[in-house]
C-alpha cells in the first residue's frame, strides 16, 4: 500500500526496520522440528511434477506451498508482516521447488534476523539516513498527475502533446464541391461531366 503513495519509489524498505522489540516476531520461537514436520507433510513426493522438475520429491516442496507451511506451523493465519519475513527469507526466484537444505539455511537467517531485531529509527549508515528521508519528501505534483504530461522526448509530438494556442480559429467552409454542383444527375452521366 506504500508504494501507491510513491514512498518506496527508492526501492522496497526492510520488514525488520518496522519492528521494535515490543512486538518481537514469534517465528524465531519455534523449533525447526515442527517446521520440518510441515515440510514432510508437505513435500511433492514421488509424482510426475517431480519428474518434471528433476528433483527428488521427498526433498522438496514446491514455493507456491511455502504458505501452507507457515500455516500450518502457527495454527492460525499468519499476519501480513509475518507473511512479508517469511517470504523475504526464502528466495522465490531460483527454481520451483525448494529443497530441504535450502529451507532450513532459510529459516537459520529468518531465526537470526527475528532474534536481533532493530529499532526502526536506528542506521548503520548515514546513506540509508538520507535514502529514508528522500523517501517521505513531498513531489512537487500530486501523484494522480505525474502522467499528464509526456515522460519521454519522443511524446512530446502527438496525441497527448498541448494543443496549439490557434486552435479556435474559424476556417471558411467551402460551400460548393462537385458533388453538391452534381447532386441529383444520374450515375450514367456524372462521369461524363469530366
Amino acid at each position: 500500500p506504500m508504494a501507491f503513495f510513491g514512498l518506496t519509489y527508492l526501492g522496497g524498505g526492510d520488514v525488520f526496520k518496522d519492528f521494535t522489540p515490543k512486538d518481537p516476531i514469534s517465528l524465531g520461537s519455534i523449533s525447526d522440528d515442527k517446521f520440518m514436520e510441515a515440510f514432510d507433510k508437505y513435500a511433492i513426493g514421488d509424482t510426475s511434477l517431480a519428474l518434471d522438475l528433476q528433483c527428488d520429491g521427498l526433498e522438496n516442496v514446491l514455493r507456491g506451498d511455502l504458505h501452507l507451511i507457515l500455516f500450518d506451523v502457527l495454527g492460525r493465519d499468519p499476519s501480513a508482516e509475518e507473511l512479508d519475513v517469511f517470504f523475504t527469507m526464502t528466495d522465490s526466484e531460483t527454481s520451483a521447488a525448494i529443497s530441504r537444505d535450502e529451507f532450513l539455511r532459510s529459516l537459520a537467517v529468518l531465526k537470526e534476523r527475528c532474534a536481533n531485531p532493530k529499532l526502526p529509527r536506528s542506521y548503520v549508515s548515514h546513506k540509508a539516513y538520507i535514502t529514508d528521508l528522500t523517501k517521505h519528501r513531498r513531489l512537487e505534483y500530486e501523484p494522480m498527475e505525474s502522467l499528464r504530461r509526456p515522460i519521454k522526448e519522443s511524446q512530446t509530438i502527438g496525441w497527448n502533446s498541448m494543443a496549439s494556442p490557434n486552435t479556435n480559429q474559424k476556417r471558411a467552409t467551402l460551400n460548393t464541391t462537385d458533388v453538391t454542383r452534381n447532386e441529383g444527375i444520374q450515375p450514367s452521366n456524372y462521369f461524363g461531366l469530366f
